[in-house]
């Protein structure tokens, strides 16, 4: 049943070679609640209030319509600081900083990292200590730089929030659930979720 329902998903949000992708449609100025990323589906949570879960939601909501504005500003504003070099590093890599002469960031637009977001859900909210883990399945839409075919990924991804203020939250890691970081260098479980 799974296989059907996420073929229907990906037969419905995957772009044929006759339609394109602009994810530039979307502009700054658009209502955060105008995009329709968010499935609904029931959700587990455990050690969180309805209150606490809410705040957590919201906070999800807006970091995925950032993602798929492709507003990587904005995106990487909701993080807490980086704590580490090799985080910093990492902050560095997705910002373009660590180039001699920085023009702009590299999230989604380069390769690796060109990615559009069509869909995402919840699926559990679990507090651990201090951190809220919350695991989201996504669906993406990317091209190969070799052929201009597109292909689709669904994964189980993390964040990790912690919480500022009574209803603020930040993301203090986004990571997939099955590991990356083997596969790319000088990656930290802090930006894993953007590769």
């Amino acid at each position: 049943m799974t296989g059907i329902i996420i073929g229907f998903l990906v037969a419905n949000y995957l772009p044929t070679n006759n339609q394109q992708v602009q994810p530039e449609q979307a502009t700054k100025s658009e209502e955060i609640s105008k995009l329709d990323l968010e499935l609904q589906f029931e959700y587990s949570k455990t050690f969180v209030s309805e209150a606490e879960a809410i705040s957590i939601l919201s906070t999800i909501r807006t970091f995925e319509i950032y993602q798929a504005k492709r507003d990587g500003k904005e995106v990487l504003n909701m993080f807490t600081a980086p704590s580490s070099d090799k985080e910093q590093q990492g902050y560095n890599f997705l910002t373009g900083k660590d180039l001699t002469q920085p023009t702009s960031l590299r999230m989604y637009g380069t390769a690796g990292l060109d990615f559009k977001l069509n869909w995402y859900y919840v699926i559990d909210i679990t507090k651990k200590a201090d951190v809220y883990v919350v695991l989201v399945k996504e669906l993406r839409t990317a091209r190969d730089n070799s052929t201009p075919d597109y292909f689709a990924s669904i994964d189980d991804l993390i964040f990790e929030l912690v919480k500022i203020s009574p209803s603020e939250y930040k993301i203090d890691k986004y990571y997939y659930r099955k590991d990356r970081l083997e596969t790319v260098s000088n990656l930290t479980k802090k930006y894993n979720g953007f590769y």
